[in-house]
């Protein structure tokens, strides 16, 4: 076993969750899939952030102070957070459907004040 897969192993975001699919990417954070390893395999969104990216990570942890403290049902639920030498991971609820502002600017699609609530 190599010492990069030792020091994979060993990194408690992937103990406990298996990294899937890109669900978006932006200028310092990539988000990803992630599923439990145990348990009933819940679905979670986690969001890795380069910290040679992050000009002040006071910012960070700004985010991650402020969305462990809320709890509205029309805002996504913060779970953890895992942080190595290079990224900040940080695991939320995870939405599916896509971006609201992809279904607003498709022609094609008509959205009522309902719909767009249930989005």
């Amino acid at each position: 076993m190599g010492l990069l897969s030792a020091f994979f192993r060993r990194d408690p975001l992937l103990t406990h969750y298996k990294i899937g699919r890109r669900l978006g990417k932006g200028t310092f954070a990539t988000v990803k899939e992630a599923t439990e390893k145990t348990g009933d395999k819940k679905k979670w969104a986690v969001k890795i952030i380069d910290k040679a990216k992050v000009e002040d990570m006071g910012d960070i942890e700004r985010e991650i102070e402020i969305m462990g403290k809320i709890d509205h049902p029309n805002v996504i639920k913060y779970h953890a957070t895992f942080e190595d030498r290079r990224y900040i991971h940080i695991v939320t609820e995870l939405c599916e459907g896509g971006e609201l502002f992809d279904q607003i600017i498709d022609p094609k699609v008509h959205l009522s004040e309902q719909r767009v609530c249930a989005i």
